[in-house]
C-alpha cells in the first residue's frame, strides 16, 4: 500500500486512469500477458473477435464464454446494470446478481442496480 500511495503522490498530475496507471507504474515490467478472451473479455472485444474471424465455425458464443472465460470486464459506459445495456454478456451479471439477491434474501431487482 505504501508504494502505491508514494507512486500516486509523485505522479498525481500525470495519472489519466489512476487505478490502471498505478498498477502499470509499479508492476508493468513484472507482469505476464494473458489472453483477453479468457482473462479480460469485454463486450467490445467479443464483438471484434467474432467479426474478424474468417472461419465462422470458430465464433465465440455464450456457451464458450461460460466454459472458458475467467473474467468478464464490463468496461466503458455500457454496463449490464443499466437499462440501456447493449450486448449479450449481461447474462452473467444477471445470474450473479440473482445469486447475491438469493443469498441476501432479496428478490427486488432494484436493490441490485448501481446507477
Amino acid at each position: 500500500i505504501d508504494s502505491a500511495l508514494e507512486y500516486i503522490e509523485k505522479n498525481k498530475n500525470r495519472l489519466l486512469l489512476p487505478d490502471q496507471d498505478v498498477l502499470s507504474g509499479l508492476y508493468g515490467g513484472k507482469t505476464k500477458t494473458v489472453e483477453s478472451i479468457t482473462y479480460n473479455l469485454s463486450e467490445r472485444y467479443l464483438k471484434l473477435y467474432n467479426i474478424n474471424l474468417k472461419n465462422l465455425d470458430k465464433r465465440i458464443d455464450i456457451d464458450w464464454v461460460r466454459k472458458n472465460t475467467v473474467i468478464i470486464h464490463y468496461c466503458g459506459r455500457n454496463k449490464p446494470w443499466k437499462d440501456n445495456y447493449i450486448g449479450e454478456l449481461d447474462i452473467f451479471y444477471k445470474e450473479y446478481a440473482q445469486m447475491v439477491a438469493e443469498i441476501e434474501g432479496s428478490t427486488n431487482e432494484n436493490t441490485l442496480k448501481n446507477t
